[in-house]
């Protein structure tokens, strides 16, 4: 139905939908937001817990492969830490 054919009821009720899922938009993309900052602030813990570890500390794949080492565990098995990856 167009516009022009609608009566203003139903336009009015139109508008306060559109509204109403504008606020639904906005209220999801502040949880998106928040999120992020979330999972930024949760990597940043992580990796700063990975690079300072006194302990070696390995990332491995599922297989055994060796993704990643931190510092210590370069130390202790002798690897240079700019590689920083035993594969």
């Amino acid at each position: 139905m167009k516009d022009e054919e609608k009566s203003k009821e139903q336009l009015l009720t139109e508008l306060r939908q559109l509204r109403q899922q504008i606020t639904e938009l906005e209220k999801s993309e502040t949880e998106r937001k928040r999120t992020e900052e979330e999972l930024s602030k949760s990597e940043e813990r992580f990796r700063l817990l990975f690079e300072n570890s006194l302990d070696a500390v390995l990332l491995t794949a599922p297989n055994g492969q060796i993704l990643k080492a931190n510092p210590a565990a370069c130390r202790t098995f002798g690897v240079p830490p700019k590689r920083n990856s035993f594969s």
